[in-house]
């Protein structure tokens, strides 16, 4: 009897407590949401500035051009700066001459692939965002001929650039994937084509 009053106590506490309880479903002002924000013209050429921005941070950033040059031996670092000694060390014998990117989450080497993982991706997804907003839900900035058309150009120029670099620097560089021969690398339009 005597826990079966405790336990009917202990639930009228409890119901009374969450009844209390205000909804834990609050709309945060510090994130907009981004049909709201991308509607905004001010706010989406800021965006594409800040698109153009961090692909150029990516791109010159010590944390990557430091490791790549160090990769192709033309800078040296003895401090092991943005893990610069590591990439750059030969093997002992001389058999090997490069170190391959270190993947793995645990290894020391890592920061400087999520930098430029992270860099590029930070830039495909904002510039995805920018042209998606001008293109196809028509936010237009000015009523000038060609504007808007150079708005939603750079940041798809940057978009590329963003993807072509990390293809780059993750499927191989070395490696000549055409298969065509050397001298059939003569342009054509695709009028002509």
């Amino acid at each position: 009897m005597k826990i079966a009053n405790l336990t009917r106590a202990a639930s009228l506490i409890a119901l009374v407590a969450m009844s209390a309880c205000k909804s834990l479903d609050v709309v945060n002002p510090n994130e907009p949401d981004a049909r709201r924000a991308l509607t905004d013209p001010a706010a989406l050429e800021a965006l594409a500035g800040g698109t153009l921005r961090s692909w150029s941070n990516t791109y010159q950033g010590m944390e990557a051009a430091g490791v790549l040059t160090t990769q192709a031996q033309s800078y040296s670092s003895s401090w092991n700066n943005y893990n610069m000694n590591f990439y750059s060390s030969l093997d002992g014998d001389g058999t090997r001459g490069t170190r391959g990117w270190q993947n793995d989450p645990a290894a020391a080497g890592r920061t400087s692939v999520e930098w430029q993982w992270t860099g590029y991706y930070s830039t495909l997804s904002s510039a995805t965002d920018v042209v998606k907003s001008i293109r196809i839900d028509n936010v237009v900035h000015r009523e000038r001929v060609g504007y808007q058309a150079r708005r939603s150009d750079c940041p798809a120029h940057a978009g590329g650039v963003a993807l072509r670099h990390r293809a780059q620097l993750r499927q191989g560089v070395y490696r000549r994937r055409d298969r065509r021969p050397r001298d059939a690398g003569v342009f054509r339009s695709q009028a002509a084509a």
